[in-house]
Parts: structure tokens; C-alpha cells; sequence
């Protein structure tokens, strides 16, 4: 991942979690939550609380 614009600290992430989050995108756009090219509200508050408990059993 590259630089941010702005110069700060950018995101690594582990080969497994970057999985769970695509796997938890797929999830979202079956469920009709990216009606056109974003996430709605209801896909966003689902990935984050999704992605956390993915990250609190990982942990």
C-alpha cells in the first residue's frame, strides 16, 4: 500500500484479514447494500461492526 496524499501513517494488512474484509464486501453487495458504486449507510455500519468482531476472534 502506498503512501497516503497527506503523509501520514498508512495501513498494512495481514494476507487473512484482508481476505475477511473482501469476503465481507461480497457479503454486503449480495445483500443489496451498494446500490451503485458505494456502500450505503447500512453496508458501512455492517463492514465495521463485522470487521471487529472478525478482529476481536482473530485476536
Amino acid at each position: 500500500m502506498g503512501k497516503p496524499k497527506d503523509g501520514g501513517a498508512s495501513a498494512t494488512w495481514e494476507q487473512d484479514m484482508k481476505m475477511i474484509f473482501y469476503d465481507l464486501c461480497i457479503r454486503e453487495i449480495e445483500l443489496g447494500n451498494r446500490p451503485t458504486t458505494h456502500f450505503n449507510k447500512e453496508g458501512w455500519l455492517n463492514l465495521v461492526i463485522k470487521l471487529e468482531e472478525s478482529i476481536i476472534k482473530c485476536s
